[in-house]
């Protein structure tokens, strides 16, 4: 047992209690103003319209991405969206996290009028 003497196992409610401190970091952080990346396409790019999540890793912020983005969008031939939602302590492998800031840049590339349906996905690897 990883327990030491005088431990006991957590109880049903001390698992309630530490999913409740989670959930109410987790809707602190969503409280707060994100940091997240959207580029649009630069001009003059035809073809259908794609975009790109790129995952935040490395504790890297996420504008430290704008010239990856830049020139990926510069090497593509067809106009490709590029974001970095920013993650909970800058790091896409918090779970959930990811999923959720893709959710938030969606819904940004959206109001400016967004309309692909190709998506790809990239990581920073530590």
């Amino acid at each position: 047992s990883l327990l030491t003497s005088g431990q006991t196992e957590p109880t049903l409610g001390d698992m309630t209690t530490m999913v409740a401190s989670l959930a109410i970091t987790l809707l602190a952080y969503g409280a707060m103003a994100w940091d997240d990346l959207v580029l649009a396409p630069p001009a003059g790019k035809t073809g259908e319209p794609a975009m790109m999540f790129y995952g935040q890793g490395a504790s890297i912020t996420t504008g430290a991405y704008a010239p990856l983005g830049k020139a990926i969008q510069r090497a593509v031939p067809f106009p490709l969206w590029f974001a970095v939602p920013q993650c909970l302590d800058d790091i896409a492998a918090v779970p959930l996290c990811f999923d959720w800031g893709m959710a938030r840049v969606i819904k940004a590339m959206e109001k400016q009028g967004i309309n692909a349906t190709t998506i790809f996905y990239g990581v920073t690897v530590e």
